[in-house]
């Protein structure tokens, strides 16, 4: 599967049939960018916003959580519904455009 130019991490995709909130098949993809953040995209039955209509869900991570203020999803509250396969490749567009972050080193107690 990929979105545009965009083909997801292939040791990573889950394709999970008859997942644990229904009798529902869920297709989850993930996408890594050079400059830190990470794109959930995932598709599944009434478990995600637009499954059911055969739609695509989209979260922006960083560090393995969901950032909420990134202004790609900001305006949603952190998840994007609804999406075709078209607005999933434009999303991640978006998403690599965005400027580089670094994870911030925590200092050691002493």
């Amino acid at each position: 599967m990929k979105f545009g130019r965009f083909k997801p991490d292939e040791e990573e995709t889950e394709h999970i049939a008859g997942f644990s909130f229904g009798a529902v098949d869920v297709v989850h993809y993930w996408f890594h960018f050079a400059n830190g953040y990470t794109a959930s995209v995932i598709q599944g039955g009434g478990y995600t916003y637009g499954g059911e209509q055969v739609l695509w869900e989209l979260a922006v991570l960083k560090d393995g959580d969901i950032d909420y203020d990134n202004p790609v999803t900001a305006e949603t509250g952190g998840i994007l519904g609804y999406l075709d396969d078209s607005k999933v490749a434009e999303k991640l567009e978006a998403i690599e455009a965005l400027p580089t972050w670094h994870k911030r080193k925590r200092k050691k107690r002493r």
